[in-house]
C-alpha cells in the first residue's frame, strides 16, 4: 500500500477516538485488518496516529495560530486531515514536505471539495515557511514561545510566537507547547515545579520502546539479551534487571522463543512492581486486576511449584486472552472470572494479595496516547474512592503481604490511598514503597504493605 493511501487513514483514527469509549489501538488493529496492511504499513499508520493523537493539543494551537481562526470553525473531516498533515511535518524527519502537503490537499479535496483544499494548502505551507530544527534545547521551556520538543532530542522553532507565554503562565504555556490538557499541566506545575512538570510532559510524548521480561522459569540459552542478538534484533538492557528493550516488536513476537513462551511483553515499571510483592517458595497469591497478566507472569515463578496464583480480574473477555499468554509461558495459575470489591474468598486465603488498581494512566500516558485527553481532576477522584474500596474489601484475604500499585503518579491515588488505610489499621505497616516519574522508564507507584503479626 501506497502512503498516501496511509495518510488518508489516520484522519479516521484521529475521528475515531473523539469517542470516549473507542481504544486508538483497537481502532488502528481494525483498519488495519480491513485494508490488509501488512507489517510495514501499520507501522507507519500506528506512528502517524498516535503521535498525532499524542500531540493534538499542540496541533490545535498551530492549526489555530496559522490559520486565523477557531477550530470550531474548521470542519472535523478537514481538521483531522490538516493535524495528520501538521505532524508529519513538525516530528517526523527524512519525510519530504512538498508530499506531505500535497496529499493532505488532495485527501482535504475528496472530503471537503476544492475550498477545504485551498484552506488546507494555505495553512500547512504557511507552518511550513516557518519551521525549522534545531537539537540545541536552548530555553523551550523558558523565555521562547516559539518553540517546542518533536522527540528525539530535537526541538522545532515557529518563526512566531506561537504558545502562551511563559512568564505569565508557565502552566498555560506547558499546556500547548507539550500537548496536555491545561488542568493536568496546572496540577504538576503546581506538584513537581515547571521544570520537573516540563520534562514529564516531554517524556509522555517520546515514542515508547517496547520492553521484554525473560520468563524466570523457562529463559532462551545465555540469557534474553544475547538470544535477540543471535536472532538479529537490535536489543539493550533495561532499567530493570530481566527486562530488555528493543525497537521492533513485530519481529520479536514472530520469534520462536517468544512463541516457546522464553520471554514476554511487559512494561518495566510494571514488573519492578510486581517483584516489591516478595513472594516466596510455597506461597499462595491472588492477582485480584489481573488482566492482562504481565504481573502474574512475574508472581507465578516466584511461588514455585509448590505454590499457587490465582489470577481474578472482573472482565472476562481479558481472561480468556490472559489463559493464552499463561499457557504460553508454561506457569501454572489458576484463573478467575471475579470483582475485587467483592472477592469470592475468605479471610486468610492468601500470604500475599496483589492488588494493581485501576487508575488514571498518569505514569504511561506515552503508552496510551488518548488517555491524557479522557481523564479530569473529577475522575481521579472518583477512581481514588475505587481504590480505596479495592484495598479495603481485599485487605481480609491477606496474610502477610499487601502490594498495592498503579501506573499513576498522582498522590491522591497513589500516598494518599495509602497513607489512609494504614492510619485506620495499626494491624498494617507500609513497609516499603517506589515511586517513578515518566522519563527513561514509565512513572508509576506501588507500596508493599506488612502485617505486623502475620497469621
Amino acid at each position: 500500500m501506497s502512503v498516501s493511501r496511509i495518510r488518508g487513514l489516520v484522519p479516521q483514527v484521529l475521528e475515531a477516538v473523539e469517542k470516549p469509549t473507542v481504544n486508538a489501538k483497537d481502532e488502528i488493529d481494525r483498519i488495519c485488518r480491513e485494508n490488509s496492511l501488512d507489517q510495514r504499513d501499520a507501522a507507519l499508520l500506528t506512528r502517524i496516529a498516535l503521535g498525532a493523537i499524542r500531540a493534538q493539543g499542540m496541533l490545535s494551537r498551530v492549526l489555530r495560530v496559522f490559520s486565523g481562526v477557531g477550530l470550531g470553525m474548521v470542519k472535523k473531516p478537514i481538521r483531522s486531515v490538516i493535524k495528520s498533515a501538521l505532524y508529519e511535518l513538525i516530528f517526523l524527519e527524512k519525510v519530504p514536505a512538498y508530499a506531505v502537503i500535497y496529499e493532505a490537499v488532495e485527501i482535504a479535496k475528496k472530503r471537503g471539495g476544492r475550498a477545504a483544499g485551498g484552506f488546507a494548502n494555505a495553512v500547512l505551507r504557511k507552518v511550513q515557511g516557518n519551521l525549522s530544527f534545531t537539537t540545541e534545547p536552548g530555553e523551550f521551556h523558558g523565555s521562547s514561545n516559539s518553540s517546542a520538543p518533536v522527540g528525539g532530542g530535537r526541538y522545532c522553532r515557529f518563526g512566531r510566537d506561537v504558545f502562551f507565554d511563559w512568564a505569565r503562565d508557565p502552566a498555560a504555556h506547558l499546556s500547548e507547547a507539550h500537548s496536555h490538557p491545561l488542568w493536568l499541566a496546572e496540577r504538576w506545575v503546581a506538584r513537581f515545579g515547571p521544570g520537573t512538570a516540563a520534562r514529564i510532559m516531554a517524556a509522555d510524548n517520546e515514542i515508547p520502546e517496547p520492553s521484554l521480561r525473560e520468563n524466570a522459569g523457562n529463559p532462551p540459552p545465555g540469557g534474553l539479551l544475547r538470544y535477540l542478538g543471535e536472532e538479529g534484533i537490535e536489543a539493550k538492557p533495561g532499567t530493570v534487571p530481566g527486562m530488555v528493550r528493543v525497537r521492533d516488536i513485530g519481529k520479536v513476537l514472530k520469534l520462536k522463543g517468544f512463541t516457546e513462551g522464553s520471554f514476554t511483553v511487559q512494561d518495566e515499571t510494571a514488573a519492578a512492581a510486581a517483584a516489591m510483592a516478595g513472594v516466596r517458595d510455597g506461597d499462595f497469591v491472588l492477582d485480584v486486576c489481573a488482566a492482562p497478566g504481565g504481573k502474574t507472569g512475574v508472581l507465578a515463578p516466584a511461588a514455585g511449584p509448590c505454590g499457587l496464583v490465582a489470577a481474578m480480574d472482573v472482565q472476562f473477555s481479558r481472561l480468556l486472552a490472559m489463559r493464552e499468554g499463561m499457557n504460553r509461558l508454561g506457569l501454572r495459575t489458576q484463573i478467575i472470572a471475579g470483582d475485587g470489591t467483592r472477592p469470592p474468598f475468605g479471610d486468610r486465603a492468601f500470604d500475599v494479595v496483589m492488588l494493581d488498581v485501576p487508575c488514571s494512566n498518569t505514569g504511561v500516558l506515552k503508552r496510551r496516547p488518548e488517555a491524557r485527553w479522557r481523564i479530569t481532576a473529577r475522575k481521579i477522584e472518583g477512581l481514588a474512592a475505587v481504590q480505596e474500596e479495592l484495598l479495603a474489601r481485599c485487605e481480609p484475604l491477606a496474610r502477610r503481604t499487601i502490594l498495592y500499585s498503579t501506573c499513576s503518579i498522582d498522590p491522591r491515588e497513589n500516598q494518599d490511598v495509602v497513607r489512609a488505610f494504614a492510619a485506620g489499621r495499626p494491624e498494617w505497616a507500609v513497609k516499603a514503597e517506589r515511586f517513578s516519574l515518566p522519563g527513561e522508564a514509565d512513572g508509576g507507584y506501588a507500596a508493599r504493605l506488612a502485617r505486623r503479626e502475620p497469621i
